[in-house]
């Protein structure tokens, strides 16, 4: 869900999410793959980085954790 959270803020690549949620790389890269296979983030390639980007559904999964997280 950090991953998620990190996302709806701003697209980013894997060596500044790293930074955030603190995961080995191969697990983040799993992790990563599992949220693409989900239909919750896309990846496109800029220069020589991949670069994540939550969509709508990915989102919308935020908002609602959100909500019930702080009772509204």
């Amino acid at each position: 869900m950090r991953l998620l959270i990190a996302l709806d803020h701003s697209p980013l690549c894997p060596c500044l999410l790293q930074e955030i949620v603190p995961l080995k790389n191969s697990v983040l890269s799993y992790h990563l793959l599992v949220l693409r296979r989900a239909g919750l983030v896309s990846m496109h390639s800029r220069a020589n980085f991949r670069v994540y980007t939550i969509t709508r559904l990915g989102a919308k999964l935020v908002a609602l954790t959100q909500a019930v997280r702080s009772g509204t």
